[in-house]
């Protein structure tokens, strides 16, 4: 590749990379971003399509893999396009030559991450105390790139459940990238 950063060509089209990189935005939800605080220097709050927020309760087969799992759905994003960003399950493994985190560096981004999102939910009004924090890893993802699902529990529609196999809890990353900092098993050479 000619860089180590995820694309933003048109082909392979990574939503999340154009939002990112500022080469597509959200004006529906810019007043949104104060709700992250400090954070949103390194992170960015990103919505649904419209009908697929407006479908969240929806049981249409047309729906229901595609439109938002709850009422209150948001997902974050981090600004840091390096490629070892687009799947949760390699944070921490790539090597320092190619730009890579150690295990450490990587739970530490995570930990931002989850603070970034719940105060995004604190503070952006209108959500529960019941917030849900979901990532797809590779495979089990529609776009290749690092996003968490921002979740009002408190109001989950029909998909949240026909797409519970996908949906990895963040907290469930932090418990091995834990793991994996406290052995130092990611940081070994291979």
């Amino acid at each position: 590749p000619a860089t180590d950063e995820l694309t933003v060509n048109e082909k392979p089209f990574n939503v999340f990379a154009h939002f990112a990189a500022g080469k597509m935005e959200q004006p529906q939800i810019a007043k949104e971003q104060e709700a992250l605080g400090d954070y949103k220097s390194r992170y960015l709050i990103c919505a649904n399509r419209p009908d697929n927020d407006r479908h969240w309760d929806s049981s249409d087969p047309k729906w229901i893999s595609k439109a938002s799992m709850a009422f209150r759905h948001r997902f974050l994003t981090t600004k840091n396009l390096h490629w070892q960003w687009f799947n949760l399950l390699i944070a921490g493994i790539v090597p320092p030559e190619q730009g890579g985190v150690s295990a450490r560096e990587a739970l530490a981004e995570v930990e931002h991450m989850k603070l970034a999102a719940l105060r995004f939910a604190r503070n952006v009004g209108g959500w529960s105390d019941q917030v849900g924090l979901y990532v797809n890893v590779f495979g089990h993802n529609n776009v290749n790139s690092l996003f968490v699902h921002i979740l009002d529990m408190s109001e989950v529609g029909p998909g949240f459940h026909v797409q519970a196999y996908k949906n990895c809890p963040l907290d469930s990353v932090l418990k091995v990238l834990r793991e994996e900092a406290a052995s130092g098993l990611a940081a070994q050479p291979q």
